[in-house]
């Protein structure tokens, strides 16, 4: 395998630098597992183990990244921030941003990718960040935020992709229930809700109609590319389809192993395992592992 290993529908991939783990150097031994009553265990970790760390939770709609930010913030601390979140927050404060934001929305326009940025890199900037680390559940959405985001003065600690086929998308998202009250999402079948919340449930509007939920998530595969294109060397996959449970102990599994990244001699780029797969896909999974295993290891080296 040459240089041709980069695929050519994906274009030439950007420079990244090879950072050092944050973690590698604060975590000599494996983390200890704690029981909880909720299924599944929570890591035992130094205190300030995060500290500062900014880490991406991406997947497509319904793909289960907003519930397990939630459990991974409750867990360890962490602060959990949706795009959304942010830009309302900024504007309930009448912030300038948010008086920006509602120029966009007084128009009907989505807002801008420049905007967006100046939000988040403003809210992940601020002393709860700093001490604690943060999620970023759902951004960057677009190939520009995320080379925006990339080149910006803000470094990110990992980036967490939730995959499952898109069929499994458009079913969970047909049957997905929201609790207006608690903020919680629940799904008949797969995350039942509580009795005594039955009555209150509500479905979103863009989870009404398949035809709607595919085109969402059409939107969510035009940018992936470009998305993973600037962060290959901080990229972990986890399978979005496994259970609840199984699907949070694999995203802690993620955020507290050292990871493990090489250098592509071919291109001289950084990548994850689970980076070089999604940008060299037109290649043979067992060919990438023995070209990861030999000619990436010695470059590594």
């Amino acid at each position: 395998l040459q240089k041709s290993l980069v695929v050519p529908g994906l274009g030439p991939l950007p420079e990244t630098p090879v950072h050092a783990d944050c973690k590698k150097a604060r975590v000599s031994s494996p983390a200890v597992a704690s029981a909880t009553s909720d299924g599944y265990s929570v890591p035992s970790l130094p205190v300030g183990y995060f500290k500062g760390c900014i880490i991406v939770m991406m997947g497509p709609p319904a793909s289960g990244k907003g519930t397990q930010s939630k459990r991974v913030a409750k867990s360890f601390g962490l602060v959990h921030l949706s795009i959304g979140d942010i830009i309302r927050d900024e504007i309930k404060r009448g912030t300038e941003l948010g008086a920006q934001v509602n120029v966009y929305m007084s128009r009907g326009d989505l807002v801008s990718d420049e905007l967006t940025l100046r939000i988040v890199l403003d809210r992940v900037s601020r002393e709860d960040v700093a001490m604690n680390g943060c999620l970023l559940d759902g951004f960057p959405r677009t190939g520009g935020q995320a080379a925006d985001l990339a080149s910006s003065a803000i470094q990110l600690d990992r980036f967490i992709l939730f995959t499952l086929p898109d069929e499994t998308v458009v079913s969970r998202a047909l049957g997905r229930l929201n609790d207006p009250m608690t903020g919680e999402i629940y799904h008949m079948q797969f995350a039942p809700p509580p009795p005594e919340a039955m009555s209150r449930l509500v479905r979103r509007d863009n989870d009404l109609k398949k035809e709607v939920v595919q085109n969402r998530l059409n939107v969510y595969h035009s940018q992936l590319s470009s998305i993973v294109q600037q962060f290959q060397g901080k990229l972990q996959m986890v399978d979005g389809t496994a259970s609840v449970d199984e699907v949070t102990t694999n995203v802690f599994k993620c955020l507290t192993a050292a990871l493990d990244v090489r250098v592509d001699p071919a291109d001289g780029k950084a990548y994850t395992f689970d980076g070089f797969k999604v940008t060299h896909t037109s290649y043979q999974l067992e060919d990438m592992r023995r070209y990861w295993e030999e000619a990436m290891a010695k470059e590594s080296d």
